[in-house]
């Protein structure tokens, strides 16, 4: 069983005059069952599996040093001050879709962000997303359908 929440960062002018909007996310929450008792810092960024202090997954081989390609939201970011992001499961022109840990709730999450290529981009290391001059406009109204979906 699958159910979606939408979660929003805040959103800031820069003094270029370019919108710098929040980072635009759609969690998908499993519903099930685990352990509570997991520790975030002995997780797999690659498949959220606990695997103690090792830094190669024995479950799916991800290494804990693997960095995120830009413009990318880095491993180990925290979104909404609640999703631990991990690995790039898959990324097209609209957005980004990530394997994240639930921290309240202990259990893993597939999250989906908003960042259309073509309107926006985000520098390395920050959260927020940028939207180029001159697509405010579009962009707003390409969030408004991905909040929709």
């Amino acid at each position: 069983m699958m159910k979606s929440v939408c979660a929003f960062h805040s959103i800031s002018v820069r003094k270029e005059d370019t919108r710098r909007f929040s980072c635009l996310v759609k969690i998908h929450v499993r519903v099930s069952c685990g352990n509570s008792m997991i520790n975030s810092e002995h997780l797999c960024m690659g498949c959220m599996k606990e695997i103690g202090e090792v830094q190669q997954c024995p479950h799916c081989g991800f290494h804990a040093d693997t960095m995120q390609m830009a413009p990318y939201l880095a491993v180990r970011t925290v979104v909404a001050n609640r999703y631990l992001i991990g690995k790039l499961l898959e990324y097209n022109g609209d957005g980004a879709t990530y394997i994240a840990w639930d921290i309240n709730e202990k259990k893993p999450v597939t999250i989906r962000e908003f960042l259309p290529d073509t309107l926006a981009t985000r520098r390395v290391g920050e959260k927020e997303v940028s939207v180029l001059s001159g697509c405010e406009l579009s962009y707003r109204e390409c969030m408004a359908d991905f909040v929709e979906l």
